[in-house]
């Protein structure tokens, strides 16, 4: 009986190619930072699991590896995570086991659509990789648009803001989020998608601006509606809500705060009216300006025709509707968790991981839907081991700076013996432990692929 070949994806060799490339791309991308320095370990694994699998047929498209495999692991970089860290370090349990939690979610987020890009050439035909390629450009062509004309027309508008304690200020400042970013990309995929069919069906020229405009208007009307009837007043504080609490500022004692309280209790004189008045709430910046508030209906109202005609009457080929899917999918879990529900996992920093669970949903629904199963399983299996991750090498970092902590004996002696050690720079070992294990992830949803998939 002839026995099977062994599956080059199970070699230790392999195995410990694709975690050091995700671990010394880790490295690499601290310097960096966010999604471009996330890209960089994700091509490395993607390279390295690809030209080690023994699959001819995967070597020959590397570049398409390295690509996706760039692209997917890209998004986590937006995700903000250091207070999450910083809460595993609390000696309050419920703050310690909300911190894992957290680092488990990003993890997940990070690891599954990691996996889902570096999983995707070996999945899709090649006509299908190829056809990707336009609707992404059309995003990168507005992204490129709006960084060259949109963000200086904006920053006119931007007094009193600033890169740090003021920039809730800045006019399209949103929970520290790339929700900009999202729209376009949104946006984008719809003008793509107006290119490719309306020289072919003038008709969809009418019906997209007849729904458009019946947007706006419709908008337009209910916030005249509200307005009128005095409902808006009402139904304002179930949507809209200040980020901050008066009550905490007013009662607030001297001896418990720090520099930045202290800064700001002198700042206001203890007045909480004027405090209060400076709060900004759940929604854009340039949503209090009161030239803008007598356009929001309308505005709004166009947003959300602009996604309904692309959803149910847009031809969304070439591609397009995966992207499209993610983009909707950022603008929902961002609008539904963090802006309605009040769900903000790392205040004040960026509420990106809402946005990311979105694209991340969007991304698993296109792939159940169009028959990338594998895709959508590998996506699992990387998020699985991505979280768990996560929060182990927190916790594996935790363990290891226990030894002559100062916060866990105050023998002197101890304390000094272990200065040294205590002096390392652990956080980097927390971030390429982490990048270790995201490798072992990518290795085992290659050897899983090379069993499911044909050549």
């Amino acid at each position: 009986m002839e026995r099977a070949a062994p599956n080059p994806n199970l070699r230790l060799s392999t195995i410990l190619a694709c975690a050091l490339a995700l671990s010394i791309g880790w490295g690499i991308r601290g310097n960096f930072g966010h999604e471009y320095g996330a890209m960089i370990p994700g091509a490395l694994a993607a390279m390295a699991g690809c030209l080690l699998s023994g699959r001819e047929d995967w070597r020959n498209r590397v570049a398409y590896f390295a690509f996706f495999g760039a692209i997917g692991w890209g998004f986590g970089g937006s995700i903000s995570y250091m207070q999450v860290i910083g809460y595993t370090h609390s000696g309050d349990w419920p703050t310690v086991i909300y911190g894992y939690a957290g680092l488990f979610l990003i993890g997940y987020l990070w690891g599954g659509l990691g996996a889902a890009g570096t999983a995707l050439p070996a999945v899709a035909t090649r006509e299908h990789l190829t056809r990707l390629f336009p609707p992404m450009l059309w995003i990168f062509c507005v992204w490129a648009f709006w960084l060259v004309a949109g963000e200086s027309i904006i920053g006119q508008f931007a007094e009193g803001s600033d890169a740090t304690d003021y920039r809730h200020k800045y006019p399209t400042y949103w929970f520290d989020a790339d929700w900009i970013a999202a729209l376009l990309a949104v946006v984008a995929i719809g003008l793509f998608d107006l290119w490719d069919t309306v020289a072919a069906r003038p008709s969809r020229l009418g019906l997209f601006l007849a729904i458009i405009a019946g947007g706006a208007f419709l908008g337009f009307g209910l916030q005249q509606g509200l307005a009128v009837t005095g409902l808006d007043d009402r139904l304002a504080p179930v949507v809209v809500h200040q980020q901050g609490d008066v009550t905490l500022f007013d009662e607030a004692h001297a001896a418990s705060l720090t520099e930045r309280q202290t800064r700001l209790i002198t700042k206001y004189n203890r007045d909480a009216t004027a405090f209060e008045h400076d709060l900004y709430n759940n929604w854009p910046a340039f949503f209090e300006f009161q030239g803008f508030k007598p356009h929001i209906g309308w505005t709004a109202g166009l947003c959300l025709a602009w996604i309904f005609y692309f959803g149910f009457f847009g031809q969304l080929r070439s591609g397009s509707r995966l992207f499209f899917y993610m983009g909707v999918g950022w603008l929902a879990g961002f609008v539904l968790f963090p802006v309605l529900l009040g769900v903000r996992l790392t205040p004040p920093r960026g509420d990106d991981w809402a946005g990311i669970l979105g694209v991340y949903a969007g991304m698993l629904i296109y792939m159940l839907r169009y028959g990338f199963i594998p895709v959508a399983y590998a996506s699992v299996v990387g998020g699985m081991i991505g979280g768990i991750g996560f929060s182990a090498a927190a916790f594996l970092k935790l363990m290891m700076v226990r030894p002559g902590n100062p916060n866990m004996t105050t023998d002197p002696d101890t304390i000094a013996r272990w200065a040294h050690w205590q002096g390392a720079n652990w956080h980097s070992f927390l971030e390429q432990s982490y990048g270790f294990i995201n490798g072992l992830g990518i290795a085992v949803v290659f050897a899983i692929l090379a069993v499911k998939t044909k050549p």
